[in-house]
Formats: C-alpha cells, sequence, structure tokens
C-alpha cells in the first residue's frame, strides 16, 4: 500500500514538473551573433542580465520599463556580450503570459532595478514564436533568438562594433535620463523666457 501511494505521488510531482515551460535565449543562433554595447560603444563583457517576459503594449520610452512583467529568471550577459541560457517557468492556462508577446529587456546592472541603460527588443519573426503558448505540457516559444532579422528594436538602437571578428552590428543600450538635468533645462528655458520680458 504504501509502495503504490509512493509510486502515485512520484508519477504526480513529475506530471507536474513537466508542466513548465523551458524557454532559451540566446543572441547566437549557430550562425549570426548580435552582440550589445552599452550607449556608449562599449561591449558589455560579463557585465548586465538579460530577460524575457511581456508588457501590456509596446514600450515607447524608458518610462514604460515600470509595466515590465518578467518571465522566470533573468540570465547574466556574459564575456563579449554573449547571452545564452534557459528561463523556467509554468505557463499554465489562463496565465498572463499566455498569448502575450515575447519581449527581451537587457541592462547594465544585476537587474532591472540597478539598472542605468537598457535595451527592449519585441519578436516577431522569432523561428520559435511570438507568443507564449500555454503547458500542453511544454509552453513556449522553445528558444528566443534575438537578432536583428527576428525581431524589433523598440528602446536602444543598433550600431556597430568590432566583437574579435570584425566590425559588425550590434544592438545598443540607452542611457535613463537624469532627471536632474530635465530639471535644469525647463529652468533655463523659464529663466530665458522671464529675461525676454
Amino acid at each position: 500500500m504504501k509502495m503504490k501511494l509512493i509510486g502515485s505521488l512520484v508519477g504526480a510531482l513529475a506530471i507536474a514538473g513537466a508542466n513548465a515551460a523551458t524557454i532559451t535565449l540566446t543572441n547566437f543562433d549557430g550562425t549570426n551573433f548580435s552582440g550589445v554595447v552599452d550607449s556608449s560603444g562599449s561591449i558589455l563583457n560579463s557585465v548586465g542580465f538579460a530577460s524575457i517576459g511581456t508588457f501590456s503594449s509596446d514600450p515607447t520610452s524608458i518610462d514604460d520599463l515600470s509595466s515590465f512583467v518578467q518571465f522566470g529568471n533573468s540570465l547574466s550577459v556574459g564575456a563579449n556580450s554573449f547571452i545564452s541560457g534557459d528561463i523556467n517557468q509554468s505557463l499554465t492556462s489562463g496565465d498572463s503570459y499566455v498569448g502575450g508577446s515575447v519581449y527581451v529587456v537587457i541592462g547594465n546592472g544585476t537587474d532591472l532595478a540597478t539598472s542605468t541603460e537598457f535595451f527592449v527588443w519585441k519578436a516577431t519573426s522569432n523561428p520559435s514564436g511570438n507568443v507564449y503558448t500555454e503547458d500542453a505540457p511544454i509552453g513556449g516559444p522553445d528558444t528566443v533568438s534575438l537578432q536583428t532579422s527576428t525581431g524589433t528594436v523598440l528602446i536602444g538602437g543598433t550600431t556597430t562594433a568590432d566583437f574579435g571578428g570584425g566590425s559588425q552590428t550590434a544592438f545598443q543600450l540607452v542611457a535613463v535620463p537624469e532627471p536632474s538635468v530635465a530639471l535644469l533645462g525647463a529652468l533655463g528655458l523659464l529663466g530665458l523666457a522671464r529675461r525676454r520680458r
């Protein structure tokens, strides 16, 4: 009797464990490498994080990052800005991710809160799909290939950089504007307008 109970419990845990998405995020598809540089053009070399998640609508500015809902764990950016690893989380029916667009967020800190520069990319031609699908038994897409040809840059941009094999296209982070700079600019304009009177 105990053996049946243990067998049933092990079987139930195996099924529960199988209902989870493992999504590989990579910026190397076996042929093409899309490196990442910061706002000054310096290669992110073992600095920064990369994560996938979703937004309720396409972000258009740094301010929209507050609505980012991260999916699973984030990855550390590796040497020479190499990104590759598995992100795990359950994707069940009715989950807010299911049917949502896949976005990649990269920052120069260890997470969103500690970063001062960001990059946001939306999957539009990802070979494994552009939206999250529910576990049946495995959700997806199974791979997010971060390439210029498989998605659209929404925040940040592209530039060229040499990652050791000559100049090539790279994704570039954008710096968060300092609030004090905007405030000083506004005060300067106010002073100029007042002086004209």
